[in-house]
């Protein structure tokens, strides 16, 4: 929570003219840890699967500090939309955001807030990741790459597979 606090406060000190937008319902008892921060503070609740979409292509960045994140493909969806990601650093993020490609992996409240200033005061630098971050996860985790994937790992099997039965005439 505390680091909730601190994220919104940095959000609403450093980058005056920004809103947060959250896709879910308020978890929180008390809105004083926010610091201020409710008057650009959205809460739009849950949405239809079918409109995802729409908010992370009208978001700046996405981030999460969750280092268990139980909805894994947030990261994927947001890439893919050509969301910038700004994320706690997690073994699971290996291969998925790229530091200074499409987006950037930080440690601690520090990292973040240096994170969220160096890609939002820079309009071209943000641009060139949200391009990154489209064509990195089409061509790494779409379902064209997938299927790629796994057509070339059976065809590496069979390939490589020595084996040949005597009972080879009936399968022909």
């Amino acid at each position: 929570m505390w680091e909730e606090a601190q994220s919104s406060h940095v959000l609403s000190s450093a980058l005056p003219s920004r809103y947060l937008v959250l896709v879910q319902q308020p978890s929180f008892n008390s809105d004083s840890y926010l610091f201020g921060f409710l008057r650009r503070l959205h809460f739009v609740g849950m949405v239809d699967p079918s409109q995802v979409n729409k908010y992370y292509q009208a978001s700046d960045i996405f981030t999460t500090a969750s280092t268990s994140e139980t909805q894994g493909l947030t990261y994927y969806e947001a890439l893919s939309n050509g969301t910038v990601a700004i994320c706690r650093d997690d073994d699971s993020l290996e291969g998925v955001i790229k530091d200074g490609f499409n987006g950037y992996k930080y440690h601690n409240f520090e990292e973040f807030n240096s994170c969220v200033n160096l890609v939002l005061e820079n309009e071209d630098f943000h641009k060139e990741l949200m391009d990154n971050a489209r064509g990195y996860a089409l061509e790494n985790f779409s379902v064209e790459s997938f299927g790629f994937k796994c057509e070339s790992l059976y065809e590496k099997a069979v390939n490589e597979y020595g084996y040949e039965s005597s009972f080879i005439h009936k399968r022909l």
